[in-house]
């Protein structure tokens, strides 16, 4: 198992690795490691950008750790690592320790969960591989939400969702923006409860993947896998197990 995607350069971080990438099982092991190794300070590693659903951008995002006084960030866009570069030139740049992650949405009964992977090779070709699928599968998503939305009527157009995304990826709520612009709703919120969210006339399935092919990836790409929010999945430690 290969160690977490960290600037080379970093004495005392190098000096870690096989510690963090032998024995981490759990974000509080991985709290408590990086402590140690960092100094005294608080880290987050589960965070988005505007290259999955984030509110910020890359550097935007290491901009805001920094100024909350984080010592150590991961990004952990959904199924995708397009923000990784950035976020990563702007946390060497900031003197913040930066791990590379991907949040990959799994199948699971009764629905799905989410699995990050910790210290990712970003190069690694079965990972992204399995990335660009799912990005593909997303864009024909989004784009039969917004043929289903027109098709009842409603004022939605694909090319002003694709101006509103920019170069991110389109994703939700760019949806929610564009139906905002349009005076269907006027809050992103009310585009989710009415239309886009779980459960409503315009949701589509995610297409996931299955828990041993995610594992398996992430740990072909030298990453670690951790649950995400485990405790909103509502179910017991043996089946969680």
């Amino acid at each position: 198992m290969g160690p977490p995607a960290l600037r080379r350069g970093d004495r005392k971080v190098h000096q870690h690795r096989q510690r963090f990438a032998a024995q981490a099982r759990s974000p509080l092991w991985v709290w408590r490691a990086w402590n140690r190794s960092l100094g005294s300070g608080m880290i987050d590693l589960h965070t988005h950008s505007t290259a999955s659903d984030g509110a910020l951008t890359p550097s935007g995002l290491i901009d805001h750790a920094k100024k909350a006084g984080l010592r150590a960030l991961a990004l952990t866009d959904h199924d995708t690592v397009a923000g990784v570069a950035e976020a990563r030139a702007r946390a060497e740049a900031l003197g913040i320790a930066f791990i590379a992650g991907v949040e990959i949405e799994i199948e699971f009964d009764p629905g799905e969960f989410h699995l990050l992977g910790l210290g990712i090779d970003v190069d690694d070709g079965r990972l992204l591989e399995a990335l660009s699928l799912l990005a593909e599968a997303r864009t024909i998503r989004n784009e039969r939400i917004v043929e289903l939305l027109k098709r009842e009527g409603i004022p939605i157009d694909l090319e002003a969702v694709a101006e509103i995304a920019g170069t991110d990826r389109i994703g939700r709520p760019h949806l929610a923006e564009a139906l905002m612009r349009g005076k269907v709703v006027r809050t992103k919120q009310e585009a989710f409860d009415r239309f886009l969210g779980k459960g409503k006339p315009f949701y589509l399935p995610k297409e996931c993947l299955p828990f041993s092919r995610a594992l398996r990836l992430i740990k072909e790409a030298g990453g670690i896998a951790v649950v995400a929010h485990p405790y909103s999945l509502f179910v017991s430690k043996t089946k969680l197990a």
